[in-house]
Order: structure tokens, then C-alpha cells, then sequence
């Protein structure tokens, strides 16, 4: 564990370096998945604004840094570990980001092999994807190495300005005994930012009491959770937006009120809050559950000030598809 410890300070390090260098090299091409809700904690990068939220209940914060330019967590669950960065990495592709840090990884003095994992259901081992990739990484060891499976994926945080990257690895033995399909870690979600921030995601305008606008939201309900986001921003006019997490309502289709419940938190503070007053160029975050069974289909809104209801996103259940069988990794 201590050599594991040590090889993943030095990933950080790499990872620090990449995102100082990264901006100097490209600057010439220049010029020319959390579960719980309301009980989630909210880690904030003091360094580029990016956000997630992770369950106290599941994982362990084990060390949170920020450097000029790079954000840092690391986060366990006891056997896999997840270590997130957010880094300013203009002109970098999310491809790039993968292959880089595979290369480094396999440089890494206490690696001894570096694999693709096979794909669960048979067939040959998975390629180098455009945004992530899954290994088997073998590293030295006491007495005898050590196979870990573990995934790393880049995603653009800021289009053009920012990335994401996530390093999750677990013994190979825990991946063999929980019959993955693919390398994961629940209790966090690592999707949020980019899902919420991305110029996709629709806008509304909340409007006062005299129906000019003083606000807007953006909302983020993944696919298969009742757990939701809601980006909350004061503007539109010289007023303050006053954002009550009790203003939202969920509605199945049978038109009956399902039971919501919220947190509101600010921003850049990171503060759990009861409430939310917000002027011009202010921002924060709702962050709650609807209270509906797997596959229930409910819809949610936000009351304005004016009694309309706004409605911000319906339920996604039954997206996504099963796999074949996992296919095991040879530990002897």
C-alpha cells in the first residue's frame, strides 16, 4: 500500500507539470456518475470552478489540494481509490490527456505491465477510446507484483480551456470478487460539471413578482436516479434572485406531488445554505432527490415568484443496457 501510496504522488506530480508545460506548448496553435442527495458533501476547486458532489456514506476524502491551475481529490471507498483532477489545459484534447498519461503510467518505475482490459462479454481487449480507457496495470509489490484494474478518462471541464481527469483503480482481486463489467466507484459523479455547465443544457429565465427577469436555471438529472442539480444564477436585472429549495415540485404521471427534498449550497464558498439570495453575476446550487421509486416517472419543476411553475426536467429510467458476462482477470 505505501508503494502504491508513493506511485500515485508521483501521478500527481506528473499530472501538476502536464498542466503547467501543457498551455506553453500549445500556445503557438493558439495564435496561429452521487446516490444519496441531500446528505452529499460538495467539493469545489478553488483553481478552475470545477464541482462534484460525493456521499460521506460511501466514500472517504482522503486528500483535497490546489495548485496554480490544477485541482486535486483523491477518494476511497477502502479497496478502489478514484483520484480526480481539474486542470487548465487550453488546446488539449481529451484524447491526448488518456494517451499521455497511459505513457506515463507505463514510464512509472513501479510498473512492471501495462494491459488493456478484455472486454467483458469475450472478444479482443478494449482499444485506446477517445475519452478513456481500462488496464491492467501490474506494479511492483512486496514479495510479489501487484495487478490492479483501473480506468482513466478525460473529459473537457471548459470546452477548449479545461479538463477533468479521473484515475480509478482497485486491486484485482476486488474487480474479480464484485464481477464488474467495467472499472467504477460509486458515491460521486464526476459528470456534473460538464453536464450542467455545457451551453446544451437549457437556460430558463426565472421571472419576480413582476414578471421581469431576475434569475435563470439549468438542471442536471442524470439517466437511472431520482438525484438532481439544479444551477442557480442571479442576473437579468438590478434585483436580487431569492431561490428557495422548498420552490421545487415533482409531479408523476398521474399528476400526484412526490415528495422533494433539497439542499441549497453557494458558490465559489461551497457553503450548505438554507436559502439562496443572489445578485447579478452570482451564482449556487441546488442539489436534492425526488423521492420515487426505481422506474417511476415524475417530472420536476420550480415555482416562481409569480406562481408559474417552471418545468426543469422530467426522469430518465431505463437508459443504458446490460452487458455480457465480466470477464475475469488472471491473478496467479
Amino acid at each position: 500500500m505505501e508503494r502504491h501510496l508513493a506511485w500515485i504522488r508521483r501521478l500527481t506530480a506528473i499530472v501538476t507539470v502536464l498542466a503547467v508545460l501543457l498551455p506553453i506548448a500549445v500556445m503557438p496553435q493558439m495564435t496561429t456518475r452521487a446516490q444519496s442527495g441531500v446528505a452529499d458533501e460538495l467539493a469545489y476547486g478553488q483553481e478552475t470552478g470545477y464541482f462534484f458532489f460525493w456521499d460521506p456514506a460511501v466514500l472517504t476524502l482522503e486528500e483535497a489540494s490546489f495548485q496554480p491551475g490544477v485541482d486535486y481529490w483523491r477518494l476511497t471507498d477502502g479497496e478502489t481509490t478514484v483520484d480526480l483532477w481539474a486542470y487548465a489545459a487550453p488546446g488539449v484534447t481529451p484524447a491526448d490527456c488518456v494517451s499521455n498519461f497511459l505513457d506515463q503510467l507505463a514510464a512509472d518505475p513501479d510498473t512492471v505491465s501495462l494491459e488493456m482490459l478484455p472486454i467483458h462479454g469475450g472478444g479482443p481487449p478494449q482499444v485506446l477510446a477517445e475519452t478513456f480507457s481500462e488496464v491492467v496495470l501490474t506494479s511492483i509489490g512486496r514479495g510479489t507484483d501487484e495487478k490492479y484494474a483501473a480506468k482513466v478518462e478525460c473529459l473537457e471541464a471548459v470546452p477548449g480551456e479545461s479538463l477533468s481527469l479521473e484515475f480509478i483503480s482497485m486491486p484485482a482481486r476486488v474487480y474479480n470478487e464484485r464481477g464488474l463489467e467495467s472499472v467504477g466507484i460509486e458515491g460521486m459523479d464526476v459528470y456534473l460539471f460538464m453536464g450542467i455547465s455545457t451551453e446544451e443544457t437549457t437556460r430558463l429565465t426565472v421571472p419576480d413578482g413582476t414578471g421581469a427577469p431576475v434569475g435563470a436555471l439549468k438542471t442536471f438529472l442524470p439517466c437511472n436516479t431520482a438525484v438532481f442539480d439544479v444551477l442557480t444564477q442571479g442576473g437579468g436585472g438590478p434585483g436580487v434572485f431569492a431561490v428557495d429549495p422548498a420552490s421545487l415540485i415533482a409531479v408523476d404521471e398521474q399528476g400526484a406531488s412526490l415528495p422533494v427534498t433539497a439542499v441549497a449550497w453557494s458558490l465559489p464558498e461551497a457553503r450548505r445554505e438554507t436559502s439562496l439570495r443572489l445578485g447579478p453575476g452570482e451564482a449556487g446550487l441546488l442539489h436534492g432527490v425526488v423521492d420515487a421509486d426505481p422506474g417511476h416517472p415524475f417530472e420536476l419543476y420550480y415555482a416562481a415568484p409569480t406562481g408559474e411553475a417552471i418545468f426543469l426536467t422530467p426522469s430518465l429510467w431505463g437508459c443504458g443496457g446490460g452487458g455480457g458476462a465480466p470477464v475475469l482477470i488472471d491473478i496467479e
